[in-house]
């Protein structure tokens, strides 16, 4: 588990504007109040960007893109991003992989350098040959050694330190790159070009004195001991023993430099038969070294050349191919003997060739006519297992994915990706993934933004490795204090523990996607939460996040100053110190839902499996309390539980219980009789409660039966409803779904003309909210309220993010008051609706006590060791109301705002003093609120 520190996604602050009442002395610039903004895009690896080549890596493949360089195993969740950056150059080496790049993290960090990798790590090592910003440039990336013991892999390359000029290094896995050999002393270089090499020997050409040359130097010789040979050399190969071929003057010419002096011989294009040897004997996997730029000559087109066999009986392959029109030959792959690529008789008319040997000979034969009498133009070869891989373009279906194993019967579509004749695939090269994962092709579509597909050569076997573009889908939403937690997915290899404070979000903890972060719970000042199979706490530090207990605890629920969770059927408590087993369900824990709610003002809370039982967090008090059959969506509201259950005489209907068996009883009969209106989704805030019922209506409570009322019936898919989220005094959001506008937003304010849909993300049918992964197992659903917003996952073409909705007029608690150990002053307030006029509510009042209710500006102000005053010091702090509490506990005043579009969006923060106080400190302070000024 990696902690991802300092990385924050900004929102910018909403201005304030000031309050123009008889407290406020100054105004501040008006604010442009936009309700719905997408809020982050918690996923940290930005889209793969479009394909550049693809590169086998031990059982990955690797692939360079225009936004980097990334691996993938064939899954969504085995591909990453190794660097922000796409390598100029890329080496293979079976599990290691060397790149030339520009500051992976694309921090600038260092300049074009050299990093090695490994497959299964997004990991780079610098191997800088130039420290700092500056670039040494390498170039000519070229493998030495076998990887044993005696010669472990290395690279050679040419770059620019700086001092020497452009000259010849060299770096192993481990090491530093260090100088392989300086050919012109001094900072003008001899700027190395056509490097090449084999078991045996190195070579290239260098430039002395305004010439060219071919040097080179046998492998086992530390230092190297360079020979110069006086040819202008170009297009520089090693043929496999030591030998090496190059270009001169348009002569082919190879040079055994074992041979006493050296030995030089021209290769003439009309003996060339006589150095042929059958292709077909050597294997796949080994393909055939190709010189760049092809040779060309008299007709001939040389594709390839290698040497073949060991000493002393060596001898040298060499493919010339006489064909009219070769489309491209650096375009091809080799697979069971034969090699595959496009050519044809005619330019016009382009199709699946192969070459495969004959005795000795070489034989190029037509494999399949794809496209008769016009060109079908393969691209793309690439090799897996005993077949190749292409791309094909007809005019029936354009450009897909074929197979061929250099028969006609088995050369084959694979699939039709977009069908029509729109092209499909891209006409590029894909890579074999590892044998360990099957023998399978990954390869690029032409989509833009969901390109990475894999293939076993299968129509049903061909698949995206993404099923959509990535998106983070946040889920969990939990308020603790002045934060919201929530998880996200943040790459495609891990899930991480989120915070936001409604400006900025921050990764607080990252966990494997195997370890699922889950059940997030809010308990004092802690966050409690399921990872895999353990329960962990945190404080919203990484530090300050850490293994709690090894119980497998679930369906973590906070019940007034303990949490009850299950440990499989067993529900267990949690006093803040310990764990401990309150009673033995005997349920099925793959199946059961437990809910969990707090009953009365003492320390009892009522659970449910097949039926309702109430507790006092002790075996001996804990027993049934009803009979009512399997009551779900139990909801404390005031002292009393909301929920939903089942009896022969009611159906399944609206009950509330007291904590006492004759306390518990049917609230309401929605459906009159014993049909059932299932009542749902149950939300309380304040002195209502919200709940769905009978498919698709929206009903409130006020905790009687009279109160019980029917908001609207929605008219909306009732599979569809969730999320059911009060914020502030007024509203209630929801999510819901209408086959004209998908599932989207809703909100209510308790009437029927005030419920509609606020916000269509996603224009048209589809869908702008995601439904959390979370309301499938836990029956809750997951929206998220801090301050003025609800925070959920929206967004469009299926990219769920982090987005919020600003409510308008909000008024949400803020601080804990203090008082004595027995009262502690309340207060409430009604939205702050510009034009209306404010509540303010405030309660547990001394008598004779001197009230003061300020405004200000949200902030932290100690006045005594247990008590704060939630205004900032240094800002405008306003007397609203003063007062004498002569008698009675509480205290009701309101204050008309005026209908001032400038001050909408301004936030201001009331809290009141009371003095004098039985408390040691003399005064009692009241809970804070916070407000946000709107509609």
């Amino acid at each position: 588990m990696v902690p991802l520190l300092s990385s924050r996604f900004s929102m910018p602050r909403m201005p304030a504007a000031a309050l123009r009442s008889a407290f406020v002395l100054t105004l501040l610039p008006s604010v442009s109040f936009a309700q719905l903004r997408s809020f982050a895009d918690l996923w940290t690896i930005p889209r793969m960007g479009e394909p550049v080549s693809f590169h086998r890596v031990d059982e990955e493949v690797w692939i360079v893109t225009d936004t980097g360089l990334w691996r993938s195993d064939g899954s969504a969740l085995g591909t990453s991003r190794v660097s922000v950056t796409p390598p100029t150059e890329l080496l293979v080496a079976e599990q290691l992989v060397w790149v030339v790049l520009d500051s992976p993290r694309g921090d600038k960090a260092t300049g074009l350098e050299l990093y090695v990798g490994q497959a299964r790590s997004s990991s780079l090592s610098a191997r800088e040959v130039r420290s700092g910003k500056a670039s040494s440039d390498p170039r000519g990336l070229t493998l030495l050694g076998d990887g044993s013991s005696a010669q472990p892999y290395r690279v050679v390359f040419s770059a620019d330190d700086g001092v020497r000029g452009r000259e010849l290094w060299v770096c192993d896995e481990a090491g530093p790159a260090q100088l392989y050999y300086e050919f012109v002393p001094g900072p003008a270089g001899s700027d190395p070009i056509h490097i090449a090499a084999d078991s045996a020997r190195l070579s290239c050409s260098v430039s002395q004195n305004g010439r060219r040359f071919l040097v080179g130097t046998e492998l086992a010789m530390l230092p190297p001991n360079f020979l110069f040979v006086d040819r202008q050399a170009s297009a520089v190969m090693a043929g496999g023993q030591g030998d090496t071929w190059f270009v001169d003057s348009g002569q082919l010419v190879v040079w055994f430099p074992g041979r006493p002096s050296g030995f030089l011989a021209n290769l003439q294009t009309t003996s060339v038969t006589s150095w042929q040897s059958n292709f077909a004997s050597h294997p796949a996997q080994n393909p055939p070294t190709r010189l760049a730029p092809v040779f060309d000559r008299g007709g001939w087109k040389l594709q390839s050349l290698r040497v073949v066999g060991s000493a002393p009986t060596w001898g040298v392959e060499v493919r010339l191919i006489d064909w009219a029109n070769i489309a491209d030959l650096t375009d091809f792959a080799s697979s069971g003997g034969r090699t595959f690529f496009a050519g044809g008789q005619r330019t016009d008319d382009v199709e699946l060739l192969a070459v495969t040997g004959n005795g000795g000979l070489l034989d190029v034969t037509l494999v399949a006519d794809l496209e008769p009498n016009e060109s079908s133009h393969p691209r793309g070869f690439a090799a897996v297992g005993n077949q190749v891989f292409f791309t094909a373009s007809t005019g029936r279906i354009g450009r897909e994915l074929w197979k061929s194993d250099g028969t006609a019967n088995n050369t084959a579509l694979v699939k039709d990706i977009v069908v029509g004749d729109r092209d499909g695939c891209r006409p590029l090269a894909g890579a074999a993934l590892g044998s360990g994962l099957g023998d399978a092709l990954l390869f690029a579509s032409e989509s833009r933004t969901n390109w990475l597909w894999k293939s076993d050569g299968t129509s049903g076997g061909t698949v995206p490795v993404f099923d959509q573009e990535p998106s983070s889908r946040p889920d969990e939403f939990t308020r603790l204090g002045e934060r919201i937690y929530f998880t996200a997915q943040v790459d495609v290899a891990q899930r991480a523990l989120c915070a936001s404070d409604g400006e900025s979000v921050e990764f607080v903890r990252r966990f494997l996607p195997s370890a699922a972060v889950r059940y997030l719970c809010a308990y004092r000042d802690q966050l409690l939460f399921h990872v895999g199979d353990e329960l962990w706490s945190s404080d919203g530090t990484d530090t300050g996040t850490q293994l709690l207990t090894q119980l497998d605890g679930r369906y973590l629920t906070t019940v007034g100053d303990r949490v009850a969770l299950t440990v499989g059927p067993e529900i267990w408590i949690y006093d803040g110190v310990s764990f401990s087993r309150l009673v033995d369900t005997a349920q099925n824990a793959s199946t059961w839902r437990p809910f969990f709610a707090r009953a009365g003002t003492g320390s009892s809370f009522l659970f449910a499996d097949d039926q309702l039982w109430i507790s006092d967090g002790t075996t001996a008090g804990t027993q049934k309390l009803s009979d009512a059959a399997d009551p779900q969506w139990m909801t404390t509201f005031g002292e009393r539980v909301l929920f939903a259950a089942s009896d022969a005489a009611n159906g399944r209907e609206l009950w509330t219980s007291d904590g006492t068996t004759s306390g518990t009883q049917v609230l309401r009969d929605i459906a009159v009789g014993s049909a059932s209106s299932n009542p749902r989704g149950f939300a309380a805030a304040g002195d209502r409660a919200w709940f769905f019922a009978n498919g698709d209506e929206l009903w409130t409570t006020d905790g009687t039966a009279n109160g019980t009322t029917l908001v609207k019936d929605l008219g909306v898919d009732p599979n569809s409803l969730g999320g059911l989220t009060p914020i502030g005094s007024r509203h209630v959001y929801f999510r819901a779904a209408t086959p004209a506008s998908g599932l989207e937003l809703w909100r209510s304010d308790g009437t029927a003309a005030g419920t509609l849909l606020v916000a269509e993300i996603e224009s048209g049918s589809a869908s702008g909210i995601d439904t959390p992964e979370s309301e499938v197992d836990r029956y809750r659903w997951s929206m998220g309220v801090l301050r003025d917003a609800v925070f959920f996952s929206g967004g469009s073409s299926g990219d769920f993010e982090l987005m919020a909705f600003q409510n308008g007029a909000t008024a949400w608690r803020v601080g804990e008051g203090c008082g004595t150990t027995t009262r502690v002053p309340t207060l409430a307030v009604s939205d702050p609706v510009l034009g209306a006029s404010q509540r303010f509510d405030l309660g547990n009042l001394a008598t004779g006590a001197v009230g003061l209710l300020y405004a200000g500006f949200d902030g932290r102000m100690p006045l005594a060791q247990d008590c704060e005053f939630w205004l900032h010091p240094w800002r405008p702090m306003f007397l609203l109301e003063g007062w004498v509490q002569s008698s009675g506990t509480e205290h009701t005043s309101t204050l008309a705002l005026p209908n001032d579009a400038s001050l909408e969006g301004l936030r201001l923060t009331l809290q009141a003093i009371f003095a004098p106080s039985l408390a040691a400190r003399g005064f009692e302070v009241s809970n804070a609120i916070g407000l946000a000024l709107g509609r």
